[in-house]
């Protein structure tokens, strides 16, 4: 296979630019990690809080309910988390970025 048939069907779209390639695995990477360490704190941190509870027994009435209400899930503190996450990773891409220049100034 020639190298113009391969640029035809899109192989080669990406190795046009290999430095864009190398931020987007970065990026991945760095998103991937921060979705995992952030999912084991949750877990963690909800073990915790399970373990440490202490029911308020001067609370209970009379007639003791058998329902247990609980909370609704979100997901939006996750969405926040990882769009702050992806501006600091980028501004810190950027901030690297004009380190490397003023170093190479001087």
């Amino acid at each position: 296979m020639q190298v113009s048939e391969t640029r035809k069907y899109g192989i080669l779209k990406l190795q046009k630019n290999p430095k864009k390639v190398m931020i987007l695995k970065k990026y991945f990477v760095f998103i991937i990690s921060f979705i995992l360490l952030y999912t084991v704190f949750q877990i963690l941190s909800g073990v915790i809080l399970t373990a440490f509870y202490t029911p308020d027994l001067s609370a209970i009435e009379t007639t003791i309910s058998q329902e247990v209400a609980f909370g609704k899930a979100s997901s939006m503190p996750l969405i926040v988390t990882m769009l702050i996450a992806t501006s600091a990773y980028f501004l810190s891409q950027k901030y690297l970025k004009l380190e490397k220049v003023k170093l190479m100034e001087e």
